[in-house]
């Protein structure tokens, strides 16, 4: 647990062939553009989709776990997909896959954020617009780009979602070590 503020995600953790996807794009990107954010073993962050984002002490934490605890049990594991990979338009930065879940799971997802935002302060940038980040670089954007065009002619693999984590945060929403994770659909 923590005593002091620290920045903590509640997110869907993308695995399997998705992962690895992301890892290995990530890994393209980094070494030409030295992502701010750096995929898979060893690196600063793991493939996730960000459900909410902020800060917390501990008092906030217990609580956020308990919402995200009562929460999990009305979600069965659902499948994921991923659309083109792209530089989002707002600050050109994030290497974003949109991701497509189903229309039960976005809304389940909006409530879950505006329950656990209630315990946040500081809270992160998080749309209704569910994403996963690959890469965060600067400047070059036309070379970023090409690269893109380069190493995306399919899209990422689906994936099977089967918990939510509760885990700390790191700088441009890294996920860090797991605080506690949730099986999705456990009663």
């Amino acid at each position: 647990m923590i005593d002091s503020q620290q920045r903590v995600g509640v997110s869907f953790a993308v695995e399997g062939e998705a992962a690895d996807d992301a890892v290995r794009l990530n890994a393209a990107l980094a070494q030409s553009f030295d992502s701010q954010i750096r995929l898979g073993a060893g690196g600063n962050s793991s493939p996730h989709v960000t459900i909410a984002l902020g800060e917390a002490d501990r008092a906030a934490l217990a609580s956020i776990i308990a919402v995200v605890d009562k929460a999990v049990r009305d979600t069965k594991p659902f499948r994921m997909s991923f659309g083109q990979v792209a530089r989002e338009t707002v600050t050109g930065r994030y290497v974003l896959a949109d991701v497509v879940i189903p229309v039960q799971v976005a809304v389940w997802r909006s409530t879950l954020h505006a329950k656990i935002t209630e315990h946040l302060s500081g809270v992160g940038r998080t749309t209704d617009d569910p994403h996963l980040t690959i890469a965060v670089v600067d400047g070059q954007e036309s070379a970023v780009d090409r690269l893109l065009a380069n190493h995306t002619d399919k899209p990422l693999a689906d994936c099977r979602v089967t918990h939510v984590d509760v885990a700390r945060a790191g700088a441009r929403g890294a996920k860090g070590t797991v605080i506690e994770r949730f099986v999705l659909g456990a009663a």
